[in-house]
């Protein structure tokens, strides 16, 4: 079966060529140039979020999330007129709250007047990819920034420019990291391409890396988790702790949780946001009381935490997209409209704490 799903990869991949390669284009292999926003370095792969065979309590859907680029990015500049990108990934089954190109897909960002602007999108085929990124700009050198899948495993990224033109790695160009964790939410489920992350919105507005350690689903505040945030370079965590756990879960984790975080990062702001109001309890009485219970707990346990850890805070509401019903994809991941509400609320609050802390200034 593995075989015969390698046959039809290869075939798809020279039908892309076929249809799409342009002459006169060389290609620079994605891992010569600069890989940002990563977790931790990894040795089963550069575009793996964790290396999850250190980690024996990680369940093994966990493992597949990690081995997925979410929130990772790869920064170079060009004097281009053209950029492709021709990309190899797992092949991850299609997912019914996220579009194709956010799933195995790109997109490119390029600076412009100091800030990042949205270039193209690099679409997917199936898991043998050749796309345009963006393509007949002037020849001036450009600083870029392509984003990774959300939800497919990356095997090889390769960049393509124009023969005769530069290609080079740059510095990664943020001094400062904040690490997020937590759910689905924040893995990127319901985003339309991979830099509509809520985590990578927030990057770039501050520019400031952040690597992205949601896990879809699975983020109950297990003690492994704990751990792998104790092992993170970072400069400020932010935890979308609330979406997964149980109420019951939530005030049996969270202090012990906190604690061993704490222990291995004494001094940086822990920054936790309450889950969202979920519209698909408008009329499910059960999930409304499920919901209701999660929040009032995390409400308790911070109130707990925060009396009794320095440095820690609680954004509540930490993801308020309306009471519409307008602002998800399935009445829990929301949509592009749903992040820019919750952001409209969360980032000025983020950036105030990061500029007590000294971890961005007071103009970042």
């Amino acid at each position: 079966m593995r075989r015969s799903i390698t046959l039809i990869c290869i075939l798809a991949f020279c039908m892309a060529v076929c249809r799409g390669a342009v002459p006169g284009l060389r290609y620079a292999d994605a891992c010569s140039l600069t890989i940002i926003n990563k977790a931790l370095p990894t040795v089963s792969s550069p575009f793996h979020r964790v290396d999850s065979s250190g980690w024996a309590a990680m369940p093994s859907a966990v493992k597949k999330l990690y081995s997925y680029p979410s929130g990772m990015s790869v920064v170079f500049r060009t004097d281009s007129r053209h950029i492709y990108a021709r990309w190899r990934t797992l092949g991850r089954r299609r997912s019914s709250n996220i579009p194709a190109i956010a799933r195995s897909g790109l997109d490119l960002y390029i600076m412009n007047e100091g800030k990042w602007l949205f270039a193209g999108a690099g679409k997917p085929g199936e898991c043998e990819h050749f796309a345009p990124l963006c393509v007949n700009m002037d020849a001036s050198m450009k600083e870029c920034m392509i984003n990774l899948p959300v939800y497919d495993e990356l095997l090889r990224l390769e960049v393509g420019v124009e023969e005769g033109a530069r290609i080079e790695a740059i510095p990664s160009p943020y001094a400062a990291r904040v690490v997020f964790a937590g759910s689905s939410i924040t893995n990127g489920s319901g985003v339309s391409r991979p830099g509509m992350t809520y985590p990578g919105r927030i990057g770039r507005a501050l520019m400031v890396e952040t690597p992205n350690l949601g896990a879809s689903g699975n983020f109950r505040l297990e003690p492994f988790f704990a751990e792998i945030l104790a092992g993170v370079h970072a400069d400020a965590i932010v935890l979308d702790a609330f979406s997964n756990p149980s109420a019951a879960q939530i005030a049996d984790r969270l202090m012990p949780f906190v604690a061993a975080v704490r222990r291995a990062h004494p001094h940086i702001p822990l920054i936790f946001l309450n889950t969202l109001v979920r519209p698909r309890g408008n009329f499910n009485l059960k999930v409304r009381a499920e919901e209701e219970a999660k929040r009032e707990a995390a409400e308790s346990a911070m109130r707990e935490v925060t009396a009794t850890i320095d440095g820690v805070y609680f954004i509540n509401p930490g993801m308020p997209v309306g009471d519409d019903g307008e602002a998800t994809v399935d009445g829990i991941h929301p949509t592009d409209l749903g992040f820019d509400r919750i952001l409209s609320h969360i980032l000025p609050v983020i950036a105030r704490i990061l500029q007590q802390h000294g971890v961005i200034d007071a103009d970042g």
